[in-house]
């Protein structure tokens, strides 16, 4: 039940995040500039992306893409919109429905909804 609890705090923190994004973020196009392939579970493929992209300053960051779903967006070299946070803009995220929202609602979801199952089901006994 700790465990369940633990996903839907992390969640509901990543889901914050997501939305502060998307309400006060500044979107730029980035650029893919490594992609790593990485074996997943079950022997799956994943890339994971670094992507680079500059501030309104001008200055450079990059950031390691976190959502290693197999979702690809293009070889290195290849534009991608990134939103990044006005106040520190070494915060940024992929800017795209499945690299922004999808972890959040799912660690959501199977946090506090597995912890609901769980909770009713010892209720029960």
């Amino acid at each position: 039940m700790a465990f369940t609890l633990f996903l839907g705090v992390m969640g509901t923190l990543e889901l914050a995040k997501a939305i502060r994004l998307r309400i006060s973020g500044i979107q730029v196009m980035g650029v893919i500039v490594e992609v790593r392939e990485v074996s997943g579970a079950e022997g799956g493929l994943m890339r994971i992306m670094k992507v680079q992209y500059e501030d309104t300053t001008g200055e450079s960051h990059s950031f390691q893409d976190n959502v290693a779903n197999g979702v690809y967006h293009g070889p290195v070299g290849v534009g991608i919109p990134v939103v990044y946070e006005r106040s520190n803009p070494s915060v940024a995220r992929i800017n795209t429905i499945d690299h922004l929202w999808e972890v959040p609602i799912l660690l959501v979801t199977f946090g506090f909804g597995g912890g609901s199952l769980m909770l009713n089901a010892i209720c029960k006994r």
